[in-house]
């Protein structure tokens, strides 16, 4: 039988938990009671988690620079 496939791309649920713990738990759930394959692409509106959802989604690493005026 072929693998059935799930797309997860939840946005966040405000003050309660971001987009990524969402995905995380929701693949949780469904890998422990259903066989399947599980895609994750959590998504973000552009407000808080914004730049977490690039880093998860894109694999990205993030740059802190410090600049010293003279």
């Amino acid at each position: 039988m072929k693998n059935k496939k799930i797309l997860l791309a939840p946005n966040s649920f405000k003050e309660c938990a971001d987009s990524i713990e969402i995905t995380e738990l929701f693949q949780k759930y469904l890998v422990e009671n259903y066989n399947i394959e599980i895609l994750k692409y959590p998504i973000s509106d552009g407000g808080d988690g914004f730049l977490n959802t690039l880093k998860y989604n894109l694999e990205l690493t993030e740059l802190t620079y410090n600049i010293n005026s003279l």
